[in-house]
């Protein structure tokens, strides 16, 4: 599924653990309960995309855009989100343990703080546009 576009498609619950879906666009698309544990989805483009309560964990989601989604409850536990963009974002109640979000655009985006205390999280642009140290 490397490079596909699948603009505004409704794969909710579907199970696309370990899916290669390196630079795939799927704008506007309903993602809700999908899983993607240990799936490679570097470069990514889910721009308004609903993935709440999906399941990221293991994930290799480098420099993908998440800009405007809906991530509300999703498991990004120990995934790979470095340079990923979540701009203006839904992150309340993710789970961010051991997530690498260095690099990552988080500004604007919807998170409770405290969700991000078990992440890497250096040079990260927060929700209020300061960088991590």
């Amino acid at each position: 599924l490397n490079g596909i576009e699948m603009n505004g498609v409704n794969l909710s619950n579907a199970n696309l653990s370990e899916a290669q879906l390196v630079n795939a666009e799927l704008f506007y698309a309903n993602l809700n309960n999908v899983n993607l544990n240990h799936s490679n989805c570097t470069g990514i483009v889910l721009y308004k995309s609903n993935l709440g309560f999906a399941n990221l964990n293991h994930a290799n989601c480098s420099s993908g855009n998440f800009s405007k989604a809906n991530l509300m409850f999703a498991d990004f536990s120990d995934g790979n989100f470095s340079g990923a963009n979540f701009a203006l974002a839904n992150l309340k109640g993710v789970n961010f343990k051991g997530a690498y979000l260095s690099g990552a655009n988080l500004k604007g985006a919807n998170v409770i703080l405290e969700d991000l205390e078990e992440a890497y999280l250096v040079g990260t642009i927060m929700p209020n546009g300061d960088i991590h140290p």
